[in-house]
């Protein structure tokens, strides 16, 4: 690789230097050979944080913050199963790479800390750095971007902050991940602390006063991230109960007062401490050339035309894993049920029915509603009632974490990743 001060043309510029503007970086190494020959060719990559890491996944941050998805689970390395141009590259996922490296232990079994994930990153940027054609020229820039000149010319440029000279670049791509949500929202005063949507940001919360109320808006990660900080983080500590075995949690005295809520009122269900039993069906309602059909010659409506396609792809998952993992909680088998469903599924009343009579316990049945709104249907002017409801379905959400039981509610998480990748799919092919 050659490292210089000029800028030769065609060059591209690469916004954000965390997993995303990295992954782009080794593939544009892997299809260089090929594509630029011996021809010179500038990458810029623009990050205030280190490279590969970047700013989601900085090692200098506490280790009570853990990813949230199973270390086994993720990789930088894309091998024969990715759909991608360039050769491809096997490597270890994070899971393997710490226990060969030693870099840090899993917690609960499965999830590596956010500083580890870090580690791992940075190594694979690393790697990638040093094996790059002689011909790519890399440049490095810790700065923030801040502006496009002349957006989609050949002449465009990258405008950093601290008045640092502009990055000349006639390609441009966003790499920059998880973005900062701005909203508006009183200031701070000596009564109150207000937190949220945007990152939980560990600086700030060290300069909480011990006591203080503190409001935190919304009950998704940056809750966890705030509640982690402030509790476990000023020496909190979860110690089993000697009377009954119960963990509880031992405070130090220097938490603040958490005030938090959400539009849902809860906070989003944990990750399961189980695998599916059986493979999930492959996509049978909402697949890209289904929606097109049901779209084409028709004015477009979100709720009418494709989330009812969704509702029945997770319908149709919950059910598989239901009767195929638990038959003993059904009256019949997948096969005459599926043949059936599949006749009955646009017929709300007709499919109720059929459920009713092959699936008895009604807890067992699927209900959108109870998952993604539990407190929808509850009325009481008694806000420690309310306080009662929360916790009773926080404990309700722990127990389906633990028990293979509900495995069909994971199989309902893992067709939602399904639908993702065809709405991805429609939206980057567009729908005609």
């Amino acid at each position: 690789m050659k490292e210089g001060r000029g800028d030769p043309s065609p060059a591209v510029c690469i916004i954000g230097a965390g997993p995303r503007g990295t992954s782009i970086l080794e593939r544009i190494a892997a299809n260089a050979p090929e594509i630029l020959g011996d021809r010179e060719f500038a990458i810029h990559l623009v990050d205030p944080f280190p490279p590969g890491s970047g700013r989601t996944w900085h090692t200098g941050q506490s280790e009570l913050l853990w990813m949230n998805s199973a270390a086994e689970q993720v990789t930088m390395f894309p091998d024969s199963s990715v759909h991608c141009a360039g050769p491809p590259y096997p490597g270890p996922t994070t899971s393997r790479w710490l226990e060969e490296s030693g870099r840090g232990a899993l917690h609960d079994g499965r999830y590596a800390s956010r500083p580890a994930q870090g580690h791992y990153l940075q190594e694979f940027f690393s790697g990638v750095r040093t094996r790059l054609p002689a011909n790519l020229r890399l440049h490095l820039h810790r700065a923030t971007a801040v502006d496009v000149r002349h957006a989609g010319t050949d002449r465009q440029s990258v405008v950093l902050d601290g008045g640092r000279r502009p990055v000349a670049a006639p390609q441009l791509v966003l790499a920059q991940g998880h973005t900062d949500v701005v909203a508006d929202a009183p200031p701070d005063d000596d009564r109150l602390v207000r937190i949220g949507p945007a990152r939980a940001d560990a600086d700030r919360l060290a300069r909480i006063p011990d006591g203080a109320p503190v409001l935190v808006r919304g009950l998704g990660l940056v809750f966890i991230d705030c509640l982690l900080l402030l509790t476990e983080g000023r020496g909190g500590r979860f110690t089993h109960s000697r009377h009954d075995g119960r963990l509880r949690y031992r405070p130090s005295g220097r938490e603040p007062l958490l005030y938090a809520g959400s539009r849902r009122g809860v906070p989003p269900y944990p990750k399961p401490a189980y695998t599916l039993n059986s493979p999930c069906p492959p996509p049978r309602y909402l697949n890209a050339e289904a929606c097109r059909t049901r779209l084409r010659g028709l004015g477009f409506d979100f709720d009418r035309d494709v989330w009812a396609l969704a509702l029945q792809e997770l319908c149709w998952a919950y059910y598989h894993e239901l009767f195929t993992s638990h038959p003993d909680r059904t009256r019949t088998d997948w096969t005459a049920f599926s043949a059936q469903y599949a006749h009955f599924a646009w017929n709300d009343d007709r499919a109720a029915k059929l459920v009713r009579s092959a699936v008895p316990d009604p807890e067992d049945h699927f209900d959108p509603e109870r998952l993604t709104a539990p407190l929808a249907t509850h009325r009481s002017p008694d806000p420690l009632a309310l306080q009662h409801r929360v916790r009773a379905h926080l404990r309700d959400s722990v127990r389906r974490r633990r028990e293979p039981r509900h495995s069909a509610h994971v199989a309902v998480v893992r067709a939602l990743g399904a639908v993702g990748g065809v709405l991805g799919e429609l939206y980057n092919g567009g729908v005609e």
